[in-house]
């Protein structure tokens, strides 16, 4: 069996597994929420240990210890009528959407995204939040795909500093997230604390949904799962050769993908900002030799994320190819050689005149590069 194959069936596997875990916990939970949270936590910890499909970098898995909850309370646990938006229709009509053509109508949304995701998501109703959160309102959306599944994510006052900068997840019912509900009462059974944040919290290669501004609750929600802090450090002392142990050992770039990156192609470049939310921006880079070069004006947002916290992930496109990378930068401190490898990538990018144009422009502010460290590298081929 390829590689490639055993991906989408370990793939399916872990989601059959998360499937599992919450259809579980909607039985068990019944008469002891709390215990079957608890054990639902257990659980998870283990397959995000030891599943190969875990959204945690496989470096950090081995110093895995369990994610960091809020203890159980019990009246963040609701059941809430699911106001329907107005006009909306059957999920049925929403196929023209997941086609990608036709008009899904004013309650559609692209929402706000850690990568590109190419869904859209369509708002299908409101449900009233009841107990520490009374009063309070939550946007609840279909995804608009085959299969569709209703997707409730939230932003509370707690992001950035005691959990994900980007908010979290209550129901992702397409990969199995289903708390429960009664339609013939038409509601929904929401349970705050088995809120949990999207997979790029633990590694910005994922691209995952984020919250949009109609899920943004003003309390804090000290319920569910807190901010993930991995077990190492992730500071710039810490980028350097894995030969003293403080790093694992960079992945050198497989050949095609090096024969992919000679060509100039735009790159999307995503660091964390320091709520812990995801940013991106579009780069150009150089390669040289068997290292790959970014370069950014002095200031700007990415290359300060970089200083604080060198995670990083890069994406270059061409069609249906790509290559994607996941890993860290190390910052080249010779600020003049950054001049040098900007003009490099001009004359790679532009054609001669304009490339001496911005050339001329670029030295006039200081520039920083940094050297991409790999840790996981992936060329697809469409």
């Amino acid at each position: 069996m390829s590689d490639g194959a055993a991906d989408y069936l370990a793939l399916t596997d872990w989601r059959r597994c998360v499937a599992g875990l919450y259809a579980r916990w909607r039985v068990d939970s019944a008469a002891d929420p709390a215990a079957a949270t608890a054990d639902f936590r257990t659980a998870r910890d283990k397959l995000f240990q030891e599943h190969q499909q875990s959204p945690l970098p496989p470096e950090e898995r081995q110093a895995f210890r369990g994610l960091a909850y809020w203890p159980y309370d019990p009246a963040y646990r609701m059941e809430v009528p699911l106001e329907a938006e107005p006009g909306v229709g059957a999920p049925e009509a929403d196929v023209s959407g997941f086609l990608g053509t036709g008009d899904a109508g004013a309650s559609s949304a692209v929402l706000p995204a850690s990568h590109p995701t190419g869904l859209r998501f369509r708002r299908v109703g409101h449900v009233r939040l009841s107990g520490p959160l009374d009063g309070a309102r939550l946007a609840v959306y279909w995804i608009v795909a085959y299969g569709g599944g209703l997707f409730v994510p939230f932003r509370d006052a707690t992001a950035g500093r005691e959990s994900y900068g980007a908010g979290r997840y209550l129901v992702d019912a397409i990969k199995g997230a289903d708390l429960g509900g009664d339609p013939g009462r038409g509601t929904l059974l929401l349970d705050f604390n088995m809120a949990y944040p999207p997979s790029c919290a633990y590694d910005p290669r994922w691209a995952c949904p984020l919250a949009p501004p109609d899920t943004y609750l003003s309390s804090a929600v000290r319920a569910g799962e807190r901010l993930y802090v991995p077990a190492g450090r992730y500071h710039r002392d810490v980028v350097r050769s894995a030969a003293d142990g403080t790093a694992p050992a960079a992945r050198a770039l497989p050949a095609d993908m090096r024969a992919f990156l000679a060509q100039p192609r735009h790159a999307v470049i995503s660091t964390l900002n320091p709520d812990g939310s995801p940013h991106q921006a579009v780069v150009w880079y150089l390669l040289d030799g068997d290292e790959l070069i970014v370069n950014s004006r002095v200031g700007r947002r990415w290359p300060e994320n970089a200083l604080r916290d060198p995670r990083i992930s890069l994406i270059a496109e061409a069609g249906d190819d790509y290559a994607s990378i996941t890993g860290t930068l190390e910052e080249i401190p010779d600020r003049a050689l950054a001049q040098e490898h900007i003009a490099a990538m001009a004359r790679i990018y532009y054609e001669p005149r304009r490339a001496a144009e911005n050339i001329a422009t670029f030295r006039n502010h200081e520039r920083i590069s940094f050297r991409v460290v790999p840790r996981r590298a992936e060329m697809r081929a469409g």
